[in-house]
């Protein structure tokens, strides 16, 4: 049988030891030889002893930087004329670039690029020009492009960043699904989320309101801080549980510190897992102002929780207003009050959204179905 040979280009090891969890070894049991070439740390070795992939060691510079992009792109061209790969697989913008362009001058007959998230729709003019440019550059050099949501792939359409021949959305989206084995709620699990609850100080009876996410503005955060100020001074028993990495973005110190004198908000920090964190709470808060696909609400959802989250790209596809949650306004603290208030004074209608989000999850974003695209797409590549 002649080999079915991959190669991934995921710059950033997190996505590798993370994002991609259980996705390689799958692509393995169906077949396919499968390298990941990313940036050599322990996070890479760890996911390709982990995976049983074959791990390139490469440097893919995040930002702008001429010299060191030149001797990537040439590394690419050296590994893909090497390793003759039949598909390459990559992510992010400045990896989609090289990886499709590299590709092209190796000779690899097919390149998947997968959309994280669009860039050229967020900042000012300029930055919004020099990212179009460079996703058009990308999806032109790519055979194939993924995407994390229909919303996504819809405003690519609209503003012809890409052919739509090449576009395609496995299941309901998502790179890698959800495992809605590990994110279940179980005895076990709701023991370990009492004494979390403990170790924070938030009463058992109490209802829960979590964020789990970066600390930035495009997150919403400022949204939920001015929601959070009016809802504890009508409701002070609810909680607020933040798991987030400790970084604060710009211009947030005056919110962060509204939040911090909260003596009902709990800092979790970073959670590798967060798995007892969604156990600890009644209802997830997702302010975002868009998103590829925003994976916290898919969790959530598979942990039966009611989600308040934004009418934005992503977030639209995640959820369905009114039965697995709230969409509110981006931008409106006002809005996300209003939601924030109707689900704590109904919590069986939040409880019925939960078990609907759990559901859909299962039906739309379940790991094996989002591999079986991944797996489908590269058969039908290889016996064309």
């Amino acid at each position: 049988m002649t080999p079915k040979r991959l190669l991934y280009v995921l710059p950033c090891s997190f996505t590798f030891l993370y994002t991609f969890r259980g996705h390689f070894s799958f692509l393995r049991s169906q077949g396919f030889e499968v390298e990941v070439a990313c940036e050599q740390d322990e996070c890479a070795a760890e996911a390709a002893k982990r995976e049983g992939v074959v791990h390139q060691p490469i440097r893919i510079n995040r930002f702008p930087s001429p010299m060191q992009d030149i001797r990537a792109l040439l590394s690419l061209v050296r590994l893909m004329k090497a390793g003759r790969y039949d598909i390459v697989t990559c992510d992010t913008k400045k990896g989609g670039l090289l990886t499709c362009w590299a590709a092209r001058l190796a000779g690899v007959p097919f390149a998947l690029y997968i959309v994280r998230g669009l860039t050229s729709d967020k900042g000012g003019r300029a930055r919004r020009l020099v990212f179009f440019n460079v996703e058009r550059a990308i999806c032109r050099g790519a055979s194939r492009v993924l995407f994390m949501s229909e919303s996504n792939l819809k405003i690519c359409q609209e503003k012809r960043i890409c052919a739509r021949e090449k576009m395609v959305v496995f299941g309901g989206g998502s790179p890698n699904g959800i495992d809605t084995t590990h994110f279940r709620r179980s005895e076990a699990l709701q023991r370990e989320s009492v004494r979390f609850r403990e170790r924070l100080g938030i009463p058992l009876a109490a209802f829960v309101f979590g964020y789990v996410g970066r600390l930035v503005r495009e997150k919403g955060v400022p949204e939920l801080a001015d929601a959070w100020v009016a809802i504890s001074a009508k409701y002070p028993g609810a909680h607020l549980l933040l798991i987030a990495p400790p970084e604060v973005g710009p211009r947030l110190e005056g919110q962060m510190e509204l939040l911090r004198k909260s003596p009902n908000v709990h800092f979790a920090g970073f959670m590798e897992d967060p798995v007892v964190g969604y156990a600890a709470m009644d209802c997830l808060v997702m302010p975002s102002l868009g998103e590829g696909l925003p994976l916290v609400i898919l969790e959530a959802g598979a942990m039966e929780l009611p989600v308040i989250a934004t009418r934005a790209p992503g977030c639209v596809d995640a959820m369905v207003h009114e039965k697995t949650g709230l969409l509110i306004t981006p931008r409106d603290s006002v809005d996300l009050v209003t939601a924030m208030e109707r689900v704590l004074m109904a919590p069986d209608g939040g409880r019925e959204w939960g078990r609907n989000g759990r559901r859909r999850c299962e039906e739309l974003f379940a790991q094996e179905l989002i591999w079986q695209g991944y797996a489908d797409l590269y058969e039908r590549v290889l016996a064309g």
